[in-house]
């Protein structure tokens, strides 16, 4: 038996050598070509860990190069530079992180009074806290967490806790679970609506804050933050201006001023400051034992004042207490394989491993992830596609290609002089025909017309003069604002986070519900939810304001008092004698109104009235969340135990459940600008606990200026005020829009059709739509341009072209 074994492993070594030499005779595999380079490297050290052996390696197998994340988004900059698709994902791992921070610290100095302890966030409002940052977030964000320093945490949640009396350690982080293999998931497909929650202050593997932890470089960014950094306090530490006007009756408000509050938070840096930015960065890790994925986090501080109800009261400072930690996995993130260069800047571990032959560029593209392919090769100035080549080359076409067809392919052809080619004069042809030629052109007059009396009607209204319209007048049609749905999804899921909270919150907590040892939490007031949405305000540079808007009679405060009416609403407040120059987003002064104060409610306004009208008696669509948490057995953390209701279930809305607006001017006096906004329903449980009902909505406001004009030709069904109005020379380029171009016309570019080539050798192989706009202004004003000069001509043949220039001076020694 053992010899029978032994032959048939030998038959087995000898048949599997014999297809190695057929493969070898018969050609180089597809991939065979390509070298070695820092792609593989690094996918090679990821696929070295996995949840077997992830807790026997040493830290520097759990993590990568920090240069493997390039072009990060910083606060410093976020004014001043485009944020291209390929990095939106970080930018709003960056702004939640930012946005967790504004709020702890925010509603920690607002209620560090020893009698409003009670009213501080409970347990479960740090855990449904993280969970709706992840379940709001399919595509951008796997984890959330706030950490807290060693004995900075007060928590409110145990009765054998005495007051003013700190945990050593509290960490709630949530994060999604992959349930394919769970008993309830017949289809074994993930759903992405698990979640796990956990309090990494307990258990074996507690003390995050030592260096044995191996992936806790988002504790030792900020923290601890002792006394020997006093003296980058002012740096470290901002303060900011709010100001609150509170209703305590309908239709009226509590004082006709602000009630001023000045908090610390994370550092605001100006765009000339390069250190101290509120988010910071990690390298990305390896998440043993939790999520056992590669994920990378954006961690920003949070701060209060410490210690807590001391008598001594100059013996306190404001220092961190605690950090917002938000995850993504790495696999997600964009990389930029391009070389080095302008837009690419220095450290970028992945450069130069795209594969684009000397005559092209390389362009990076969005979507992709951790792969390869995500790129894709333009001509180079002097160059143009051959004929059979359709626009640029993609990326994923030429990893896929042998070497064959990687040397014979994916080259531009030279741009060579050639003789000026005669245009035949055009015969004289039917209306139909010129017809069909015109709407080839893609230009049509009369959006145009249409689009510049929108654009002059816009800048016509403003501040001081809004009053003098009427309401008809302060909106805009529904198609100037195509493309929200797209560019802004960032702040409408902001929202979504938001009326994810209030779901989870209204859905779970009970004011009677105790549970031994572990107190209950309260329902939510209206300190937590003013600083809800001061915090969306404060995080995200793009959202001028937000607020949440309960329905009539819904909101039922921890004195269970029913309110008429709950609406507080927070906006960026440009505060121009103070702040610095108008119009400067970056600014540190905020203001909050409750709705509930103004003598007109807000349930007829359409953005609150279409969202009810949808929910209010409905709501079949919503999804169903699974939660699973685990809290420490007992005070001291020795080990984590399940949470008595386990697991928790909460219905909440999808991103595409919520409702845009039609840009209207805002004149109430506050906002003062052009908006669209965003809202979304939440819902809680009735007041029998029979089932879950409309609450009321989350709202977020954006800037009109905020958003890209795509002027580039479309579909007639497509609702776009300004399609077909961009100045291209159809017959030879065509259209793309550019993004970051904000509410300006010109934000596209031309690029020659295929069969022809820029004439120019100016380092571009497109004419910029800004350009063409000024010149085509200038052609109608009668002033001098070159307009028609812009555009592209016929290639040349892709064999030698006869030059006369040459010929004529091969001439000239025989004429002498």
């Amino acid at each position: 038996m053992e010899l029978g074994q032994r032959g048939l492993g030998l038959i087995a070594v000898g048949l599997f050598a014999c297809v190695l030499i057929m493969g070898a005779q018969a050609g180089t595999g597809p991939f065979d070509w390509m070298g070695y380079d820092n792609f593989d490297e690094i996918d090679d050290r990821m696929n070295s860990v996995n949840a077997e052996n992830c807790m026997s390696k040493p830290a520097s197998e759990l993590r990568l190069p920090s240069e493997t994340l390039a072009q990060l988004p910083r606060f410093n900059q976020l004014l001043s530079m485009i944020i291209y698709p390929n990095r939106t994902k970080l930018l709003h791992l960056h702004n939640m992180a930012l946005n967790r921070a504004f709020f702890y610290s925010y509603i920690y100095q607002k209620l560090n009074e020893s009698e409003a302890f009670q009213y501080q966030p409970g347990l479960m409002y740090f855990y449904f806290s993280a969970a709706a940052d992840v379940s709001a977030n399919e595509y951008n964000i796997n984890g959330s967490a706030i950490m807290f320093d060693n004995n900075c945490s007060y928590a409110n949640w145990y009765r054998n806790l005495p007051f003013n009396t700190t945990l050593n350690l509290f960490g709630a982080r949530a994060w999604r679970f992959d349930d394919y293999n769970e008993p309830t998931n017949w289809l074994r497909e993930p759903t992405n609506t698990t979640l796990n929650l956990e309090d990494y202050g307990a258990g074996s593997q507690s003390n995050y804050t030592t260096k044995s932890y191996k992936t806790n470089q988002w504790y030792d960014l900020w923290l601890p933050d002792g006394w020997d950094k006093e003296g980058l306090d002012s740096v470290r530490k901002h303060t900011y201006d709010i100001g609150i006007k509170y209703s305590n009756e309908t239709g009226k408000f509590a004082t006709d001023e602000f009630e001023a509050k000045t908090i610390f938070g994370p550092p605001s840096p100006g765009q000339r400051e390069t250190e101290h930015l509120p988010v910071v960065w990690t390298e990305p890790y390896y998440d043993c034992g939790r999520s056992n994925r590669w994920i990378v986090s954006a961690v920003a501080p949070v701060l209060d004042q410490l210690p807590r109800y001391l008598e001594w009261f100059h013996l306190r400072r404001f220092r961190f207490v605690a950090v917002s930690v938000q995850d993504i996995e790495f696999l997600q993130v964009d990389f930029n394989p391009c070389p080095l260069g302008i837009g690419n800047e220095p450290p970028n571990y992945f450069h130069a491993t795209a594969r684009c032959k000397d005559s092209t560029m390389c362009e990076p593209l969005d979507g992709w992830g951790f792969r390869r392919g995500g790129y894709r090769c333009v001509c180079k100035p002097g160059y143009r596609y051959p004929p059979w080549q359709q626009g640029p080359f993609n990326g994923i076409e030429i990893e896929s290609s042998t070497l064959e067809e990687y040397e014979n392919g994916f080259d531009c052809v030279p741009v060579e002089l050639q003789e000026e080619v005669a245009v035949p004069k055009q015969k004289v042809v039917s209306k139909h025909t010129a017809h069909h030629r015109q709407k080839r052109q893609a230009f049509d007059q009369v959006k145009y017309d249409r689009m510049m009396a929108i654009i002059e009607h816009k800048e016509s209204v403003n501040k001081d003069n809004c009053e003098t319209f009427k309401a008809e007048e302060l909106e805009l049609p529904g198609d100037v604002a195509y493309g929200v749905e797209r560019e802004f999804s960032e702040q409408a899921r902001t929202a979504l986070r938001l009326a994810h909270f209030l779901s989870n919150f209204l859905q779970n907590i009970d004011l009677y519900e105790e549970y031994g040892n572990l107190r209950g939490d309260k329902l939510l007031n209206i300190e937590l939810l003013f600083g809800e949405a001061l915090a969306n305000v404060m995080g995200d540079l793009r959202i001028k304001g937000s607020g949440v808007f309960y329905d009539i009679d819904k909101f039922k405060g921890p004195d269970l008092l029913t309110r008429q009416f709950f609406g507080p609403y927070a906006y960026r407040y440009e505060k121009e004698d103070e702040g610095g120059e108008t119009g400067d987003r970056a600014n540190t002064h905020f203001r909050a109104i409750d709705f509930a104060g103004f003598e007109n409610h807000y349930l007829d306004a359409p953005w609150f009235k279409n969202v009810k009208e949808r929910w209010q008696s409905n709501t079949y669509g919503l999804i169903k969340y699974t939660e699973k948490p685990l809290i420490r057995s007992d005070l001291g953390g020795t080990s984590l135990k399940k949470f008595e209701l386990y697991p928790l279930y909460y219905r909440a809305p999808s991103e595409k459940d919520g409702w845009w607006s039609a840009p209207y001017f805002d004149c109430n006096g506050y906002v003062n600008d052009w908006i669209i906004s965003y809202s979304v329903p939440f819902f809680g449980q009735n007041s029998i606990g029979s089932a879950i009902e409309f609450k009321g909505i989350v709202r977020v406001d954006i800037r009109l200026d905020e958003l890209d004009i795509n002027q580039c030709p479309m579909d007639f069904h497509v609702p776009n005020a300004f399609k077909d109005t961009a100045r291209c020379h159809f017959a030879n380029t065509y259209c793309e829009a550019l993004p970051g171009k904000n509410f300006y016309r010109g934000g596209y570019k031309c690029e020659c059709r295929q069969g022809w080539e820029y004439p120019f050798n100016d380092r571009a192989w497109y004419f910029d739509g800004q350009t063409m706009e000024e010149e085509y202004r200038k052609l109608m004003d009668g002033e001098t341009s070159r307009y028609e000069t812009l555009k592209c001509r016929i290639s040349g043949a892709s064999h030698a072209a006869v030059s006369w220039m040459a010929v004529l001076l091969m001439l000239l020694p025989l004429w002498s």
